[in-house]
């Protein structure tokens, strides 16, 4: 502790005699860098707390689903979103403690890398064309191209410190064409590459490559550009009703979708509210409530148990544009409907069908249908939820 003390002292002192060698314009750069940090560290702090809190909903909620990218996707932005601040943070500090300029180029074009990585990671490849991730990854070549020209080993910090600048290479060695014949055998033929940097955008080449071409090589199999944008409007137009909507919905099941934002969708064809069922799910004799909640525009079925707003079960996590079809007349229409299934339909479907073996049908199940097409029974047996064959 007395060293801890001793150690602050000395700091203290050192800044006062620097704070008394600094122009009257110079301690007014420091008091607003030392604003700004205090302003990033609040945003940082606040970030963090609200991806904590996201975190712990996900999980109490049990959202948390290894096949669900969409989860990791919106989980993983916001770990950017605070790694983005912190870089900022991290530059204010440089500026402050070392007297560096206030606009580090090196720095702007880091956090703008970054922001480009948290773009690509929160692309959705089946809604994005080709040509706009072609577009995002040249502006993280041309980016990454200024950061390896811009990057000063002498700068504290720095992350590239102990490589050499391509700029001083430059300088020091006289690049004629033997000398990059005998640095390229050598780098090809794994040793030590004369500047590393070189491994580092050579990575950076091959990941933005598949960024632009994995795209290309799914678009024989999408839907072409202008029937994909009549999709989405379709989505957009899906008829998605309030839980006010349905009075034969507990206060307190309607409470606790209103509170998570829930929509149910409406089946296109059907004008009667729909996708809000209850059954005995769950066990015989007992009655619960399952309905199709939308949030932005992904679909899953909430179970109820003993019609209890506490910790609801979530099954079948869908984007509602994959349960559009074309309905006829150039007209494209939500085709997505849950409904209570009994014995009788679980037994006939098996029989008709095959598919995984039945356990003991003693309750009902949840038929998730894509309207005229096929469907899956959800069935709960021994503590977990299984798929069963349902219409083909």
């Amino acid at each position: 502790m007395t060293i801890k003390i001793l150690t602050l002292a000395s700091e203290l002192k050192e800044l006062r005699s620097k704070w008394q060698t600094l122009s009257i314009y110079e301690k007014f750069e420091q008091l607003v860098v030392a604003l700004l940090t205090a302003v990033i560290a609040l945003i940082v702090a606040l970030a963090t707390w609200q991806l904590l809190l996201h975190a712990l909903q996900l999980v109490e909620s049990h959202l948390v689903i290894p096949a669900d990218s969409q989860v990791f996707q919106s989980l993983f932005g916001m770990v950017l979103t605070v790694l983005i601040a912190l870089e900022f943070k991290h530059t204010l500090l440089i500026v402050r403690h070392h007297r560096h300029a206030i606009v580090q180029v090196r720095a702007v074009v880091l956090v703008a890398l970054l922001a480009l990585v948290r773009r690509f990671i929160l692309l959705d490849l089946y809604q994005t064309t080709p040509s706009v991730i072609a577009a995002l990854a040249g502006a993280a070549l041309a980016l990454g191209i200024v950061f390896w020209l811009v990057n000063n080993p002498n700068e504290p910090g720095n992350l590239g410190t102990g490589t050499t600048s391509a700029v001083s290479a430059f300088t020091r060695h006289s690049i004629d064409a033997r000398f990059v014949r005998a640095a390229m055998r050598r780098f090809m033929d794994g040793e030590r590459a004369p500047w590393p940097i070189l491994k580092n955008m050579s990575r950076l080449f091959l990941s933005l490559t598949m960024f632009v071409f994995l795209p290309s090589a799914i678009a024989p199999f999408r839907p072409s550009q202008e029937l994909a944008g009549k999709f989405r409007e379709a989505d957009l137009q899906v008829t998605r009703l309030g839980p006010s909507a349905f009075p034969e919905l507990p206060m307190n099941i309607r409470r606790e979708l209103e509170r998570r934002g829930c929509t149910i969708p409406q089946v296109w064809e059907d004008r009667n509210p729909h996708n809000v069922i209850k059954g005995e799910f769950i066990r015989k004799g007992q009655i619960d409530w399952a309905i199709l909640c939308s949030l932005n525009r992904v679909s899953s079925i909430l179970i109820f148990r003993n019609a209890s707003e506490q910790n609801p079960s979530e099954l079948a996590r869908e984007a509602d544009i994959e349960k559009l079809q074309g309905v006829g007349g150039g007209v494209i229409g939500y085709s997505r409907a849950i409904s209570s299934v009994g014995r009788q339909f679980i037994l006939d479907h098996y029989r008709a069908y095959g598919g995984p073996k039945l356990p003991t049908i003693d309750h009902q199940g949840i038929n998730d249908a894509f309207v005229g097409k096929a469907s899956v029974v959800h069935y709960f047996h021994a503590g977990k939820w299984l798929q069963l064959t349902g219409a083909d």
